[in-house]
């Protein structure tokens, strides 16, 4: 059976249009992806992610310096280990973390909402998804350059008055941001797509991963910070 003319133009959209595509026609994207997939689907978004992710920690290493030296008496070889491990570890954490959650939305879709699709697929859409951290850096980091704060409030935490900065909703809205609403949006629909269930369902399950995420990092956090003192 030949293949449809939709199935035949999302193949021939090259990687280019695909990550043009994640941000002004996600369903285009994601329908090239159903596809066909390739290598070069996961692997090019992730290293420009790595890349975006590892200069932004390079600009706003006097930020998190400041934040070290006020928790601990840290002195200065032992900052320039620290941020040595830092610039190291960031593309490499990146990297993991991106697979991680890659195999938890693979569970996710097959085993919870009853899709059907691969581990490349979804490692992908993830992927793709991710170059959202490209205009996050743009806003978020002059941000943090301009407040002198390695914590900047970029969605609803914007809202919360100066009292309740180190509060835990404070610290749960942080991870609910514009940013990455939008990358979690784009996760939903292209899995959907990938898949073959609903948006709908697909929204509903990849949102609540995502308020679990916030809510165990928000606690992580003001556990470090009262162990902090």
């Amino acid at each position: 059976m030949a293949d449809s003319p939709e199935v035949a133009h999302a193949e021939d959209l090259g990687l280019g249009k695909r990550m043009m595509g994640v941000f002004v026609s996600p369903g285009a994207t994601f329908e090239a992806v159903r596809a066909r997939v390739s290598v070069a689907d996961w692997l090019v978004p992730l290293i420009l992610t790595a890349i975006v992710l590892t200069v932004a920690a390079y600009m706003t290493l006097p930020l998190m310096d400041q934040m070290a030296m006020a928790q601990t008496n840290v002195d200065e070889n032992m900052k320039a280990v620290n941020n040595a491990a830092m610039l190291i570890g960031a593309p490499i954490g990146v990297v993991a973390m991106v697979f991680v959650v890659a195999a938890i939305f693979l569970g996710l879709v097959r085993l919870v909402l009853g899709g059907d699709t691969t581990y490349r697929h979804v490692l992908a859409v993830t992927c793709y998804s991710s170059l959202v951290c490209l205009p996050g850096a743009i806003v978020t980091v002059p941000l943090m350059l301009a407040k002198e704060s390695a914590v900047v409030q970029v969605g609803f935490g914007l809202l919360l008055p100066d009292s309740m900065t180190d509060s835990f909703l404070a610290y749960f809205l942080y991870h609910l941001n514009f940013f990455t609403i939008w990358q979690y949006a784009l996760t939903a629909i292209g899995l959907g797509i990938v898949s073959g269930i609903s948006t709908k369902k697909a929204t509903i399950g990849v949102f609540i991963l995502l308020i679990l995420y916030a809510l165990g990092s928000a606690a992580l956090q003001g556990m470090a910070k009262g162990l902090g003192g």
